[in-house]
This record gives structure tokens, sequence and C-alpha cells, in this order.
């Protein structure tokens, strides 16, 4: 998450994940060297896509179309300020960028011409594990609702 270091291999990079200590320190490495960027709120006129979402029982459901501010909110189990991971995901610098947290209470869609969609869709872009489709970044959500992340 930080790129601050560079390895010589995969070995070296997982030793020094879990036995050197970086798993420890790379996401507030990566905070002080990101740039907070507050997100437009979404308009609550547009319709969400339907994703295809995995049950627990492996068996695939569409999730029923929503209002766009529906899923514009900080995670249940996150306090207000909290920074928290955030997976972004995009096709592409004309469709919209999906963002969403594990639990999936956080879960909205970041249109072009939005503030913040182009440094999100730089990182994204810039993600080689998974070829420049997703990656992850911190969030927060203040006292007014109001989402900050951290590319």
């Amino acid at each position: 998450v930080c790129k601050s270091v560079q390895y010589c291999g995969t070995d070296c990079q997982v030793e020094h994940w879990k036995a050197g200590g970086h798993k420890k320190i790379c996401r507030s490495i990566a905070a002080q060297n990101s740039v907070a960027i507050e997100l437009e709120r979404p308009t609550g006129k547009n319709w969400t896509a339907n994703f295809n979402l995995t049950s627990k029982k492996g068996k695939k459901k569409n999730s029923p179309p929503r209002l766009d501010t529906d899923g514009f909110r900080k995670p249940s189990k996150v306090a207000v300020n909290e920074k928290f991971d955030v997976k972004v995901q995009g096709n592409g610098p004309t469709c919209p960028l999906c963002l969403y947290d594990k639990s999936r209470d956080c879960d909205f869609m970041l249109s072009p011409g939005k503030r913040g969609f182009k440094e999100l869709y730089r990182a994204v872009q810039a993600e080689p594990t998974w070829q420049g489709r997703k990656t992850f970044v911190t969030a927060s959500f203040d006292e007014q609702g109001d989402c900050t992340v951290y590319p």
C-alpha cells in the first residue's frame, strides 16, 4: 500500500511483511505520503448499477437497484473520523469507479468528472497486482457525513 519499499522477489517481500514488521507500519507510511481528497456527495438523482453478489452459500444474486446516495455512508462498525480500508474498482476513464468497504455498508459509485475521480482512477491504474482494475485506499467519514479518501 505504501509503495515505499522495493524487493528483489516475492519471498523477500513476504518475509519482510510477516517477520520484518512492515505490516505494522505500511498503512501509516501510506497515509503520510497521500493527499486527502474530500469526495463530492452523490446527488440522489441517479440509480446505481446492479452488482452480482455471491451469498455465503455460493449462489449468485443481483442486488436491487438503489439511489446513488444509499451507500454513501460510514460503515456501522467504524467511528466518525476513523480511517478504514476501501476497495476501488474501475474499468476505464469513462466508467464510474465502485468504492466499498469489506462490510459493504459503505458502497457507492464515483462518476468521471467528480472530485477525486482522477486521483482514484490513477491509483487503480498504478496497481500492478490486479492489472490496473482495482486497488485499496484509506477513507473516513466526518460528523457531517462527508467522505475523505487518501489515495
